[in-house]
């Protein structure tokens, strides 16, 4: 412990201590330097408290504590991917200013691995926006506890890694809020993550049942609340009034509440999640856009451990190599879809809201089917034989 005094020029704290005090306005303020070698690795903390406020004690109890983790940083392995997290609404004009600012940067920050994205659709202003789900309240109730905001909620608000509300960043133009936004991912990219995050696997089926399974590894014993959610990369149907045509990394689903699923690391020791999640009854428009984000926060500060995202791997619909010599052409289909070398399978085509639309059962050989009475849009074909299901993506454009 560290006690500042406003009339003292020297401390104690463990390890080498170097003041450097300066009294200002009645309040001590400078820089300590603080040999580490001789602590653990592990969680540690630093408490900062006045033993004296001008010359008198202090009336009320006044401290600040700070946590800091040790690492040995031969066993990272993976850089750290930062989080941005955005709550905004087709209603709200001032998020259509901000996201023509924000995407394009994010989006090339997303394709160089150095963050992940995730926007909160909100239910103000006006009507809100139809994409709105409860969990995004939830997260927003809890970056209130975080900033202390009472209850008075706008968007846009950006927050950045959990612990920045990006509109408080020291910028006067959009211009320099993503040129710092970029400034800052870039940097902290390049260090070592203190958790490795990775997708085992992340499938979906024409039900729109998707099943994950995501393995974490904290080189710390630590405490973290874990997250996946399901964000859809492009979507168009939640259009209101602000002018926007399109909005991005929108959130659709979380596979535990939104406030995570609280878990105690072992250090350097393997932990699995696994989640079945139906989005048949979501707002997702195509099954095929979908990504997840997963992350580790700490509950109290906010801050964001780690996060992943299935952007590179991808989302695959579950196939089956036992049929993997099935051809569907041409697609994009107008009038006509062939499928070939189907050997006594079964035919399915569903609709992205999971409504079955052609059934045809033990078919030899090859299959044309017209789409005369298809509506464009996407589609997938599931195939099964013998117990074992494979599916097709297929596109109806006319």
């Amino acid at each position: 412990t560290y006690v500042v005094d406003d009339n003292a020029k020297t401390g104690t704290i463990p390890g080498n201590f170097k003041p450097a005090l300066t009294p200002l306005l009645g309040r001590a303020t400078g820089s300590v330097q603080v040999d580490l070698s001789g602590l653990g690795i592990g969680e540690h903390s630093i408490k900062f408290f006045p033993s004296k406020i001008n010359g008198a004690a202090p009336t009320e109890k006044d401290e600040e504590s700070l946590v800091f983790y040790l690492v040995d940083e031969s066993k990272l392995t993976q850089k750290y991917v930062p989080l941005f997290e955005g709550f905004t609404a087709s209603t709200c004009g001032p998020c259509a200013t901000a996201n023509s600012y924000f995407n394009p940067v994010l989006a090339q920050l997303q394709s160089a691995g150095a963050i992940n994205v995730i926007k909160y659709q909100m239910y103000f202003p006006g009507n809100g926006d139809p994409y709105h789900i409860e969990g995004n309240t939830t997260r927003m109730l809890y970056y209130d506890e975080i900033f202390g905001w009472d209850g008075y909620w706008s968007v846009p608000t950006p927050i950045y890694n959990g612990m920045d509300n990006i509109m408080d960043w020291d910028a006067q133009y959009w211009s320099d809020i993503t040129s710092l936004l970029k400034t800052s991912a870039t940097e902290d990219h390049q260090k070592k993550s203190i958790m490795d995050i990775d997708f085992k696997s992340a499938e979906i089926d024409a039900s729109g049942q998707l099943s994950l399974e995501i393995e974490i590894t904290s080189h710390l014993q630590m405490t973290g609340n874990v997250h996946a959610v399901v964000v859809e990369k492009t979507t168009t149907g939640n259009r209101r009034t602000n002018g926007e045509r399109e909005f991005h990394n929108v959130a659709m689903a979380f596979a535990t509440d939104a406030i995570g699923k609280k878990t105690t690391f072992e250090a350097d020791k393997k932990e699995r999640f696994r989640y079945s999640i139906s989005m048949a009854r979501t707002n997702v428009e195509e099954l095929f856009d979908l990504q997840v984000v997963c992350f580790v926060q700490d509950p109290e500060s906010g801050y964001i451990f780690q996060s992943a995202s299935t952007l590179k791997s991808g989302i695959v619909a579950n196939e089956n190599e036992v049929m993997g010599d099935v051809r569907v052409y041409p697609n994009p289909a107008s009038e006509f879809v062939n499928i070939t070398n189907l050997e006594g399978a079964d035919v399915e085509i569903f609709d992205l809201t999971g409504r079955r639309v052609y059934a045809n059962s033990k078919v030899e050989g090859d299959l044309e089917i017209a789409l005369a009475s298809f509506a464009n849009g996407t589609y997938v074909v599931r195939l099964t034989k013998d117990g074992q299901s494979a599916h097709r993506k297929l596109m109806v454009v006319r």
